[in-house]
């Protein structure tokens, strides 16, 4: 020991043992790394699976990417995934896994616009979207179909487990307009907003567009999502009481603003009953005058004709004489190169529709129609664009965001 050669010999033995303590310790630490790799690639592995068992209608028909899943599934799903990955290894232990939906299910309203937004923006840049949508609305010189399709919705089961609810009706106007106040949210809004009618008028039937890929269970399905009667002759006709109704009040309002009209029905009421009687006559002849206006202009869209937003002398087509005179009312021809067609009002009418109420009702349609033609267990409300998944494997704790 008190040699000099001794010494160094026990030196060296410290030092080897420092050595082998810090190798010891790079093993232990490229152990737990690796152990972290292999749980991280099952569970990333895992959360794909899940996700790929996508359904195959909202897919084709819709293009919207959801797996159907509770999170009571998603958790033995992801568990048996790692289980089968890691099995072979001692340190695997007991495998916890909680899963969360909440966030990512499609029947919420956030999940299903991102999911459609998703879907047009890629469809626009690939031109897979057929070009049905233009400016005026697409659809001139097409007539209307207006024949009683007859179908209705009868069971009460089925209507209990749409996701709107079954609410009917689009609200009230200044209601709609709140979401409009201010100029950015108003600005973020319309572009969504012409995103989301566009895949509308693109994924949906309307009275002038019943060519799809797919059937369906409504032909008015674009009525549907305005007014969200379970008659579909019943959406078809509400939408034209209320295209009437806003044709009928721009009639009016060009009526009072226009002298040589106003002169018109002064004389005309004159005429009928002098004197005091003349101002309720020519309240009664301006409204029926109005009102005979904004049915040829709704025959003018069935024809699949353009009619302008705005009255003017060039666009007016009923005489005053047909209405003192009690005539039948004839369709008159007006071809306009400015305006709107039928599709373009009801693009409008979206526009204006509650955004809750709109995709309530997009769902609704999607449901009934899956469910009537292809699944009829589907419900969206099962549905998930995606998870949140928490994991405790091997003594560890993970956490993970899956999404489409």
């Amino acid at each position: 020991m008190k040699s000099r050669r001794g010494s160094s010999a026990i030196f060296l033995v410290f030092i080897l043992c420092g050595i082998f303590g810090v190798v010891f310790a790079f093993l232990a630490m490229a152990r737990q790394i690796a152990q972290v790799a292999a749980v991280d690639s099952a569970m990333a592995l895992g959360g794909r699976s899940v996700l790929s068992e996508y359904d195959p209608c909202l897919k084709e028909h819709y293009g919207l990417f959801a797996f159907r899943g509770q999170q009571e599934d998603i958790n033995a799903k992801m568990k048996r995934y790692v289980h089968a990955t890691l099995s072979s290894h001692s340190w695997l232990g007991e495998v916890k896994i909680t899963s969360d939906t909440s966030e990512y299910a499609l029947s919420n309203i956030d999940s299903f616009e991102e999911e459609i937004l998703e879907y047009v923006r890629y469809a626009l840049a690939e031109n897979l979207l057929k070009d049905k949508v233009d400016a005026a609305g697409g659809g001139e010189g097409q007539l209307l179909d207006t024949k009683e399709s007859g179908r209705c919705i009868g069971n009460k089961g089925v209507a209990e487990t749409l996701p709107s609810g079954g609410v009917v009706g689009s609200g009230d106007l200044f209601d709609r307009l709140r979401y409009f106040r201010d100029g950015s949210s108003a600005l973020k809004k319309s572009s969504a907003g012409f995103l989301v009618n566009r895949y509308i008028m693109e994924c949906f039937k309307n009275a002038q567009q019943q060519e799809l890929a797919h059937d369906t269970f409504f032909k008015y399905e674009v009525e549907y999502i305005l007014c969200g009667h379970l008659d579909d002759d019943e959406n078809r006709k509400d939408v034209r009481r209320r295209l009437k109704l806003v044709r009928n009040g721009v009639a009016l309002l060009y009526l009072y603003t226009d002298q040589k009209k106003m002169s018109q029905l002064t004389t005309a009421a004159e005429t009928l009953t002098p004197g005091p009687a003349a101002v309720v006559t020519q309240l009664a002849l301006a409204e029926a005058w109005a009102l005979a206006e904004a049915e040829n202009d709704m025959r003018l869209l069935e024809h699949g004709y353009k009619v302008p937003l705005e009255k003017t002398d060039a666009t007016w087509a009923v005489e005053l004489e047909n209405i003192v005179k009690k005539k039948p009312e004839k369709f008159i021809p007006m071809d306009s190169e400015r305006g709107f067609t039928y599709q373009g009002y009801l693009q409008m009418l979206l526009f204006l529709e509650s955004r809750d109420r709109k995709y309530g009702r997009m769902m609704d349609l999607m449901q009934i129609n899956i469910q009537g033609l292809w699944d009829s267990t589907f419900l969206m409300r099962e549905h998930n664009t995606g998870f949140h998944v928490e994991g405790t494997v091997g003594g560890k704790k993970y956490r993970y965001d899956n999404e489409y």
